[in-house]
């Protein structure tokens, strides 16, 4: 009977164990690795300077500067326009934004490889 007993709840203790990983000797996943730290706080910079140079941009000057950026600086008349009438200080966000831009898809594709090295995926803010 004792010997009953103990296989029951030895079966159900292994069950509990499977369906809710808590078995001893596994750990909950601690998050990602130490080596994502400084490339993801590296993008979350670079992101809070993009939204910063949005903040002083109208919205047709931050269009132009993205399509400016896209198109290799071929953005149009229109933007060419809009560019020439803004004030310095919107050109000089103009000009940060897409360095800006520049500097997060390179982050971006380093992160990329990093993970691809590690074998697992940082969290980006």
């Amino acid at each position: 009977m004792r010997g009953k007993r103990f296989m029951a709840i030895s079966l159900a203790c292994a069950t509990a164990c499977v369906t809710t990983c808590a078995c001893a000797g596994d750990a909950a996943p601690s998050g990602p690795p130490a080596e994502c730290v400084a490339p993801v706080s590296a993008i979350g910079a670079v992101r809070k300077k993009i939204d910063a140079g949005r903040d002083v941009l109208s919205a047709d000057e931050a269009d132009c500067a993205f399509l400016e950026f896209a198109n290799g600086g071929a953005s149009g008349d229109r933007c060419r326009e809009i560019k020439t009438r803004a004030n310095p200080d919107a050109r000089r966000a103009w000009g940060e934004i897409q360095q800006g831009w520049d500097a997060l898809g390179r982050l971006r594709l380093d992160l990329r490889k990093l993970e691809d090295r590690l074998g697992v995926e940082c969290e980006e803010p």
